[in-house]
């Protein structure tokens, strides 16, 4: 088999801004000393695309170069930024060890939503037929300042406040509906009876005296406690990492169809190595703003998209193929959730929108 080849196109850099880019906020300063050590900076570098691999032929830089002027052209750029431009993608260096805990903290993150989710919209959709179902009473105890159901004939026949404290034994359980009460910010969920943490294995279990069983199950006492610690675990997660999961699910009183499209939006405004882009990201749009070239940030996130779709930055997690004509990268990304809405919301997390 032969040895791959590799193409380059020559960029020609001023010292000036090779100096600034080197000591720009985000470049470490052992490294901009080791690059100015000399005090001579390369004028002309020998560029390869992304990680130095990215161009197997001359067909594909001309297709690379044609797409790339379309960009600058797109957004009135001059053609002597082209060069600079381009060299910033030498920056996109992954930190593999920072980048595996980014990915696996965001990847947790998703689950606790997911998780919260579930329970929320399974518990709202069993209050909301309770209180549909013409058997049952719906009553709000003020002293614990919660909802429960009752039924009518049971409502009919006893006192309120006998009611309210009423236990039914297991022959008569259904009579009285109670939840688990667990609140969320502004919000509350109502966790109906039957919906119990459990311990269960893929394999068989057994009790004490060796039958099989297909659960362990928690003790009823202890219900609250494990779906309210784990609950409100997975939402102080959220919110130390002030995601828009946790401001929408806190801050007003969420539906279901709200919750999922904001579910969706988190999920997919993400990407995997959103570390090394983000720096790459601000330090384009430092200098997008320094040469008064795009100055309203939304319009410098569309720019961002493209440039990165150029560079084939992005990891698509389905295993597609990525088109050879260059020009077909950018929709082909926007098809795979990855828009510049993705870059918008990717350099707001880190304040810099």
């Amino acid at each position: 088999m032969s040895e791959q080849q590799y193409y380059y196109i020559q960029l020609n850099l001023s010292n000036t801004f090779l100096k600034w880019a080197y000591g720009h906020r985000l470049v470490d300063g052992d490294i901009a000393k080791q690059f100015w050590k000399d005090k001579q900076a390369p004028h002309t570098v020998a560029f390869g695309g992304l990680n130095s691999t990215q161009f197997t032929s001359l067909a594909e830089i001309q297709s690379f170069n044609e797409a790339f002027d379309n960009l600058l052209a797109k957004h009135d750029i001059n053609v002597k930024h082209k060069h600079p431009l381009k060299y910033f993608m030498i920056f996109l260096h992954n930190d593999y060890e920072t980048q595996s805990l980014a990915n696996n903290a965001h990847n947790g993150l998703l689950e606790y939503a997911q998780f919260i989710l579930n329970i929320y919209t399974n518990s709202k959709r069993h209050f909301e037929a309770m209180a549909k179902n013409p058997a049952y009473q719906m009553i709000y105890d003020e002293m614990t300042q919660e909802y429960l159901f009752a039924t009518k004939k049971l409502y009919e026949s006893m006192p309120l406040d006998e009611l309210v404290e009423y236990i039914p034994d297991t022959k008569h359980a259904d009579d009285v509906i109670r939840y688990l009460r667990i609140t969320i910010g502004e919000n509350e969920l109502y966790i109906p009876p039957g919906m119990e943490m459990t311990v269960t294995n893929d394999k068989e279990l057994r009790n004490l005296l060796g039958a099989t069983i297909q659960k362990i199950p928690v003790p009823a006492y202890l219900q609250y406690n494990i779906f309210s610690y784990v609950i409100n675990e997975m939402v102080e997660a959220h919110k130390k990492a002030n995601t828009i999961f946790y401001q929408y699910l806190t801050q007003k009183e969420a539906g279901d169809a709200d919750l999922r499209r904001i579910y969706n939006q988190y999920k997919k405004s993400y990407v995997s190595q959103s570390q090394s882009l983000l720096r790459v990201a601000i330090m384009i749009s430092d200098y997008l703003k320094e040469q008064k070239l795009i100055t309203v940030k939304r319009k410098a996130a569309v720019f961002l998209h493209g440039y990165f779709s150029l560079f084939k930055a992005f990891i698509i997690k389905s295993g597609q193929t990525l088109p050879e004509d260059y020009s077909e990268l950018n929709p082909f990304y926007v098809r795979n959730h990855i828009s510049p809405e993705t870059i918008r919301l990717m350099l707001k997390d880190v304040g810099e929108i």
